[in-house]
């Protein structure tokens, strides 16, 4: 049975390797506190006066952290060599099975043709929950695995914020040189009302992090190493574009990549230009990059974003929904150790995972592919060949250039007219009363029984929202309602007759032979 001590000089305090294991384990899968972890400790010790058990819980704390440290250390190779310097995110377990040259490409996969098989994906989003205190005593913080997982290393991180811009103060300056060609320079956005980036620059003075912003593959859901950064006020860009860059840097040879993000609409309008403000970002000249929304945050954007952003729509992206991404009283470095371990952990489970996933995903496709390609070929079949080349010249055009014109993909958009509304087509239909030899006012007669219908609709749903037991004023408030049902029903069906005529005058159904029929 190993021990741990509790301190290093004089210790007289000692954890077991297991009770350290164990409390790791369940921090991370049952979300289990220090201070709860060791009050149960408390408890199995003595059930009856667990209040004399001596409070071990600071203790606790440190050789817990420097526990998982050593750990991880020795996981990546690096335990037995303590000056060995540990890269960034060094420490952190990353995707086993998107592309990456020299560790599962064919070594000629660049000559491969077909390059959108290899096309990495990322997905960034943000998370407000993970938000951290100012501490009194930052001064005592003592970092352990500072940028060595997943949590950025702070000092260039803040350094790249000092410089860095927002994209409304690159409109600006387009803005000032070429008016013609440029929107007036605004910081809402030109979607819908996204908070994240209307509410970018709201600021917080109790907290010195509101959120954190991650990357993570899109397949596998994989967090990237080095790209999880702490939001300062809201979601800016800046924030983003440091996680994405260090994202990009994994990409060793890599030239296609898609990046989705719930607002990329906004976010990378001028996304080349802040990484080439900041001497912190880097983006290789040779990329070329996709830019995407995920399938359910695309449809609360405006109908045009659907066809530019979906990855329905954009090669190489396969089946993917882009939404892979949705702490109290503890340090900063403490906060990004506990994080670095649970995406780690989180990485792991998935690394296991891996086999059956694939196996499950294959066989779906199995099932759903030759369904597909008949579809596509019945279309194919119903549709003349003039129209198919111009349709998969409009394709091809398409995804040539929806990198540098997102707007080329309205080819994609379906055209569809919006039928006209009741008061329209009433009026149509009165229009056509003379023309068609009706009789005066059936426009106006339709339209009181489509009244009539709806507010049936609407009284028989308040009466089944009423339930069982509604009150004596409901109680009132629908009978007046029925009575004034009733009024408007007999007065309909009087005037009936003068557009129906009477009902005997209709013969029965056995009546009617075939040919009438």
């Amino acid at each position: 049975m190993g021990l741990y001590p509790g301190t290093v000089k004089d210790p007289h305090t000692a954890f077991t390797f297991a009770v350290l294991d164990d409390f790791l384990l369940e921090n991370k899968e049952c979300k289990t506190a220090a201070l709860n972890y060791y009050s149960k400790l408390k408890w199995v010790t003595s059930n009856a006066f667990p209040g004399t058990i001596p409070d071990r819980y600071r203790e606790l704390m440190r050789v817990s952290r420097q526990w998982c440290q050593l750990k991880y250390r020795k996981w990546h190779g690096f335990s037995h060599d303590a000056l060995r310097p540990v890269e960034k995110g060094g420490l952190a377990i990353f995707c086993p099975a998107c592309p990456q040259p020299g560790l599962n490409l064919p070594f000629d996969w660049q000559a491969d043709p077909v390059q959108w098989k290899f096309k990495h994906g990322f997905v960034m989003d943000g998370n407000f929950s993970a938000e951290h205190m100012k501490m009194k005593h930052p001064e005592e913080d003592v970092a352990l695995s500072n940028g060595q997982a997943f949590m950025v290393g702070q000092e260039d991180y803040k350094a790249h914020l000092a410089v860095a811009m927002e994209s409304h103060q690159v409109r600006v300056w387009l803005h000032v040189l070429l008016p013609p060609l440029t929107p007036k320079p605004t910081s809402r956005s030109t979607c819908h009302e996204h908070r994240a980036v209307n509410q970018a620059n709201v600021d917080r003075a109790n907290l010195d992090a509101t959120g954190i912003g991650a990357t993570a593959c899109t397949r596998h859901g994989f967090f990237v190493p080095h790209t999880v950064v702490d939001f300062q006020k809201g979601e800016r860009q800046m924030n983003m574009d440091y996680s994405l860059s260090n994202a990009l840097l994994t990409l060793t040879g890599i030239t296609l990549v898609l990046v989705m993000y719930d607002i990329m609409c906004q976010y990378g309008i001028h996304v080349r230009k802040r990484f080439r403000h900041s001497a912190y970002l880097r983006m290789p000249f040779e990329l070329k990059i996709d830019q995407g929304i995920g399938l359910f945050h695309v449809h609360g954007h405006q109908d045009c974003c659907f066809q530019w952003f979906s990855p329905n729509f954009i090669v190489g992206a396969g089946m993917v929904d882009g939404e892979v991404i949705e702490t109290l009283g503890m340090t900063r470095a403490h906060r990004q150790e506990v994080l670095d371990d649970h995406m780690n952990d989180s990485n792991w489970k998935k690394t296991t995972r891996m086999v059956l996933t694939l196996m499950t995903k294959w066989k779906r496709v199995l099932l759903g592919f030759p369904r597909s390609k008949e579809s596509f070929e019945a279309l194919s079949a119903s549709t003349d060949e003039e129209v198919l080349e111009a349709w998969q010249k409009e394709y091809d055009d398409a995804m040539e250039a929806r990198q540098n014109d997102p707007k080329i993909m309205d080819t994609f958009d379906v055209q569809l007219r919006k039928a006209p509304g009741k008061d329209l087509t009433q009026l149509r239909l009165a229009g056509e009363e003379s023309a068609k030899g009706l009789e005066k006012g059936t426009a106006g007669w339709l339209s009181t029984g489509l009244k009539i219908q709806e507010a049936q609709l609407k009284l028989a749903n308040d009466i089944r929202k009423a339930g069982q037991n509604p009150s004596v004023a409901e109680d009132l408030k629908t009978l007046e309602r029925h009575q004034h049902l009733e009024v408007s029903i007999l007065t309909f069906q009087r005037r009936s007759e003068k557009f129906m005529g009477r009902l005997e005058d209709v013969p029965a159904m056995e009546d009617c032979d075939d040919g009438a029929l």
